[in-house]
């Protein structure tokens, strides 16, 4: 690939011509809407992928070290207690 390879912390610079184990992005909609919340660089999902969080009281959707964006506001991923429909 000729995709430069971002570090998902960002504390370290980008690297040219990377051995890429499974190269990746995400794309957050709200499946309500289908309004484009974020959209992430493209990253090694070998190295720096894992399970998916929808928020646990955080507001952001994470893939093990990669953050996806934020979480929708009405999320139940972000709220401890049910809420009942409007």
């Amino acid at each position: 690939m000729f995709h430069r390879k971002s570090d998902p912390n960002e504390d370290q610079p980008p690297k040219w011509f990377p051995w890429w184990g499974y190269p990746a992005f995400f794309r957050l909609y709200d499946h309500r809407t289908g309004v484009l919340i974020s959209e992430t660089k493209i990253y090694d999902l070998e190295s720096a992928s894992g399970k998916l969080s929808w928020g646990s009281g955080s507001g952001d959707v994470m893939s093990g070290l990669i953050s996806i964006g934020p979480n929708a506001p009405d999320c139940m991923g972000d709220r401890p207690t049910r809420v009942k429909p409007q």
